[in-house]
């Protein structure tokens, strides 16, 4: 999954998954790697979420894609983004309507909001959360550790979001971090402009491109941090993290 990693320079989106990872390239190829194949060898996509095992992507025509499954994937041409959980997916359509997708065991996806005007979506293990234009947020599905009750004071002031194995996360308009759910501590600041939640951790760019790492409420920065900047995409794992570095 590390050692794996496919060379180039044209590297616009990561998603890396528990066993496997996928990479978007400029040209809207798709590179996998790890315990992943038989992905798609088009050139029209636009977006993509890796799951365990199964993989997702959007086409430039708004239609989906899924391999290392059935194959089955939701009717319509009108996706733009697409969020992978444990077992389930949110769909975010053009008009900003979400669609869930999947396993249902806690209401992942039924709890699916109706409502309109998202710009932005995040699935953990049971649990999605997703990002109006008006900066509030929205949570449903698994409500363990208050994953569904995110912290008054962010409504209105949401720029990103991200959702982990049991906990969520959300990058405020003034550079800070809010965390809630089984790991609720976030690291000082407020120079974020970022956020990435894997499953047992948190990942976060600063506006000088570099990368915090950061684990559970134990206040842990983890030591495998790189150390310089350069960066302009994050993306974390069950497992690991991958960054995208800018081209020198």
């Amino acid at each position: 999954m590390i050692s794996d990693i496919p060379d180039g320079n044209d590297y616009v989106l990561v998603t890396p998954s528990a066993f496997h990872s996928l990479a978007l390239r400029s040209d809207g190829t798709i590179v996998e790697w790890g315990d992943s194949y038989n992905g798609p060898t088009e050139d029209n996509f636009v977006a993509m979420a890796s799951g365990n095992p199964l993989n997702f992507a959007i086409r430039t025509d708004g239609t989906v894609v899924q391999w290392n499954g059935t194959g089955k994937t939701p009717d319509g041409n009108d996706f733009t983004a697409v969020s992978y959980g444990g077992k389930h997916n949110i769909f975010l359509r053009e008009d900003g309507t979400l669609l869930g997708w999947g396993y249902d065991s806690l209401n992942q996806v039924s709890d699916t909001p109706t409502d309109c005007c998202y710009i932005d979506v995040g699935s953990g293990n049971y649990q999605s959360i997703a990002l109006k234009s008006d900066r509030t947020v929205a949570c449903w599905g698994n409500d363990s550790f208050g994953l569904n009750r995110p912290p008054a004071y962010i409504q209105g002031r949401v720029t990103d979001v991200s959702a982990g194995g049991y906990h969520n996360t959300a990058l405020l308009d003034d550079g800070t971090i809010a965390c809630w759910g089984n790991s609720d501590w976030a690291p000082p600041g407020n120079d974020f402009v970022a956020v990435s939640d894997g499953g047992y951790s948190h990942m976060a760019m600063r506006a000088d491109s570099s990368i915090v790492l950061w684990h559970g409420s134990e206040d842990v920065i983890r030591p495998e941090t790189p150390v310089e900047g350069g960066y302009v995409s994050i993306a974390a794992g069950n497992y690991f993290w991958l960054a995208i570095k800018a081209p020198k």
